[in-house]
């Protein structure tokens, strides 16, 4: 027994050694990571930026640290923090957004300083709160916004959008308009390609077909390939 214990001891402190490291590292305060950027301009020392950027890379196979994260985040966006520290928390949301931030995002997306980093961090978000976030913004938001709230929105497929989309083909904005006619080509449904086609004789012409030939790869895509080559027939 007495050899066994001499010839396990070494190991045990080879071991013990070798974890040190690991055990005497610890996770950085992510309130304090995030709160370091409450007043960040861009002539600012990008320091507590690049070190925050690291913590959000490494959280990825965290999801506790991860949520304590996007938590922190959240809590800036709704501060008094300066634009372009909001612009770079939604920037690292892009990456690690839940449900969570979306109703700060929401809220966000009206607000001329914030609203495009919003709107760009909800068009990656993969829950189906920020479609409905979206959804909701079309008939309050304006110009610029609007613009880049129906792009998102065709980013994300979100067909439940289509009956808004085509309402908003009406718009006297002819941005809004070539918008919506972009976002509708990404829809793979014959309701996006019955709108876009009925946009083929007026100004927007060359948009809607666009539109269309789009609307047409991504009803391919679905396997509604009849549709499609019929889309791509009409387009010629």
């Amino acid at each position: 027994m007495k050899y066994l214990k001499n010839r396990l001891t070494p190991a045990l402190v080879i071991l013990l050694l070798s974890a040190a490291p690991c055990l005497a590292e610890s996770t950085p305060d992510p309130n304090k990571a995030v709160q370091a950027l409450m007043q960040h301009r861009p002539q600012n020392n990008p320091a507590p930026l690049r070190a925050l950027e690291t913590l959000v890379s490494k959280s990825y196979n965290n999801p506790k640290y991860c949520a304590q994260l996007e938590q922190a985040m959240i809590a800036l966006l709704k501060s008094n923090a300066t634009p372009y520290a909001k612009h770079c928390i939604c920037k690292q949301l892009v990456k690690i957004g839940s449900a969570a931030c979306v109703p700060v995002l929401a809220d966000l997306l009206l607000d001329p300083s914030a609203g495009e980093s919003a709107c760009y961090a909800l068009r990656s978000n993969t829950s189906p709160q920020a479609s409905e976030a979206l959804r909701a913004a079309l008939s309050k938001a304006k110009q610029p916004a609007l613009s880049q709230i129906i792009l998102a929105i065709g980013h994300r497929k979100d067909s439940s959008a289509i009956p808004y989309l085509i309402k908003l083909l009406k718009s006297e904005d002819e941005k809004v308009v070539r918008a919506s006619m972009n976002a509708l080509g990404h829809m793979a449904d014959p309701r996006a390609a019955e709108a876009l086609k009925r946009m083929k004789g007026g100004k927007y012409r060359i948009a809607a077909t666009n539109g269309l030939l789009h609307c047409a790869q991504s009803l391919a895509r679905a396997n509604q390939r009849s549709l499609a080559v019929k889309l791509y027939r009409e387009c010629i």
